[in-house]
């Protein structure tokens, strides 16, 4: 786990300023898919080789650049999954994690840990 970083600002030189807190943790916050995501890929440190598919969700340019591949590698494995809606499947990757979102990516990704660890 990681703190937060605040949202970049000007200084009054002009330059950006842009503040990473590593002791806002933000416990009472509830928590997005994408920082989910994020969460989930540090655990299990499995790298993603090249995998661009969150091109296939209509909404994939609102993933933050800090969580495209934790999310890409969530996405790809089934982990986590888009969410239906008018027709469409979405990441919704802003949208807050319910616990019944929480009880199964958490159960996807036991069943996932369990496969990796069966001999071939």
């Amino acid at each position: 786990m990681v703190g937060y970083s605040r949202p970049p600002h000007y200084l009054p030189n002009g330059d950006i300023f842009d503040e990473y807190n590593p002791n806002e943790f933000r416990p009472d916050a509830a928590i997005t898919r994408e920082e989910l995501a994020a969460v989930i890929y540090r655990f299990v440190d499995d790298r993603l080789e090249h995998y661009q598919g969150l091109t296939l969700f209509p909404d994939h340019d609102e993933v933050s650049d800090w969580a495209h591949d934790a999310l890409a590698w969530c996405t790809v494995r089934r982990i986590i999954m888009g969410t239906g809606e008018n027709g469409e499947i979405y990441l919704n990757p802003k949208g807050e994690v319910t616990r019944a979102e929480a009880a199964m990516i958490f159960m996807r990704l036991s069943r996932w840990m369990e496969q990796q660890q069966k001999p071939e």
